[in-house]
């Protein structure tokens, strides 16, 4: 995945983002072009690993969430059943 970065970066670094470059050139296939060109069309490459830099940090951030949400989720069933053992003793 960080080799199609890398490879996106450099299609789109300094050409022309209205045409396909020769897609096969590169390496790539026109439908990949026109995906990061519809992705990454009107950004300079700064911005575009800026972009790259924050979707990863935000997957770490969800997972993160998700992690806490399913702990907390399982302290609040060991309270219920702490609960329903004293209430039913």
């Amino acid at each position: 995945m960080e080799e199609l970065n890398h490879e996106a970066e450099r299609v789109f670094g300094g050409a022309d983002h209205r045409s396909s470059p020769g897609s096969r050139e590169v390496g790539i296939s026109e439908n990949t072009f026109y995906r990061w060109r519809r992705k990454y069309g009107g950004m300079t490459v700064s911005e575009a690993s800026r972009l790259k830099e924050l979707e990863k940090e935000n997957a770490r951030l969800k997972k993160l969430l998700a992690d806490s949400l399913l702990a907390q989720e399982a302290l609040q069933e060991g309270l219920s059943q702490i609960k329903r053992r004293i209430v039913f003793g």
